[in-house]
């Protein structure tokens, strides 16, 4: 089989040796926080290439801008970092029959809420939980979850095949979900406060959805975690363009902004495979991002 070409005039590479790139938030200033989730490390890049480690040790699926000028990131539990080695809990699920809780990606709603997936692990007999189990024969199906300002979170939509990415279009009125492990994007409706299937868009031509970007003409750009590609589509289920990687594994994506054509593309390291993984590049979007939302949990 023949390796597609590389889009090389699309895409710049900003920085590399990382093992998983994940959860990327454009800080405001053309620089992202990020992290590399197989080390467990927090991270910024600032707009100039330098990046700077912030915590360690630190679980962490996804992060949404806090309207206090903080970070709200996801994991364990939905948790606000106040400051170095400093956090408060929003949301933490409680272990329920033996089925360990985690929060995956994240976003910002309109009214400062907080949407984004579980991710349910079976225990093991010996006690530990393991990620292949996410996507094996038995794997639990998992959940969208709203963290509201309240402090209260309830189910808005299930089952979830494997949650991943979340974004919301730029009408505020409805989101788009990444179920990686059936290669689909969901598109949810928001009404009274109530989530609704409106559709979904098959990516199974591409491969299987990991991160996600929504751009401000509605369209959602998908990484895909088995393709090697940043992918548009339609509202309509159609490819409206593609942009190939040199690494197979695409991880997560991110704009810079609704006035920047930047799209912040991590890629990953995985089955001990190195196509130039565990990379940050900057991809031209030839469009422009949708607006983004801060939380107020």
């Amino acid at each position: 089989m023949t390796t597609p070409a590389v889009d090389a005039d699309r895409f710049t590479r900003l920085a590399s040796g990382y093992q998983l790139v994940e959860a990327p938030l454009a800080d405001g200033a053309g620089g992202f926080h990020f992290t590399d989730a197989r080390t467990g490390q927090l991270l910024h890049l600032d707009a100039d290439g330098t990046t700077e480690v912030l915590e360690t040790g630190r679980v962490c699926g996804g992060m949404v801008a806090h309207a206090n000028g903080t970070i709200v990131y996801s994991g364990p539990t939905i948790a606000e970092r106040t400051g170095p080695g400093s956090w408060r809990t929003l949301w933490e699920i409680p272990e329920r029959d033996g089925v360990k809780v985690t929060f995956n990606d994240i976003a910002a709603l309109p009214d400062g809420s907080i949407v984004g997936g579980t991710l349910r692990w079976p225990r093991r007999p010996d006690g530990t939980h393991q990620a292949i189990d996410l996507h094996g024969p038995n794997a639990i199906p998992q959940e969208v979850w709203r963290v509201t300002g309240d402090g209260q979170a309830h189910i808005v939509y299930a089952p979830i095949g494997l949650s991943n990415g979340v974004g919301v279009l730029p009408d505020g009125e409805s989101i788009y979900f990444a179920d990686t492990k059936f290669a689909r994007v969901l598109h949810l409706g928001i009404t009274d406060g109530e989530f609704k299937l409106l559709g979904e868009i098959s990516t199974a031509s591409m491969g299987k959805p990991d991160g996600i970007a929504v751009d401000a003409e509605g369209c959602v750009w998908t990484s895909m975690v088995d393709g090697g590609a940043a992918v548009r589509w339609r509202p309509n289920g159609e490819m409206a363009d593609v942009v190939r990687l040199p690494a197979k594994k695409v991880t997560c994506m991110a704009f810079a902004g609704t006035d920047s054509t930047s799209l912040f593309t991590g890629t990953g390291i995985f089955d001990g495979v190195d196509d130039e993984g565990g990379s940050i590049y900057m991809v031209d979007a030839r469009v422009a991002g949708a607006p983004t939302y801060r939380a107020t949990a």
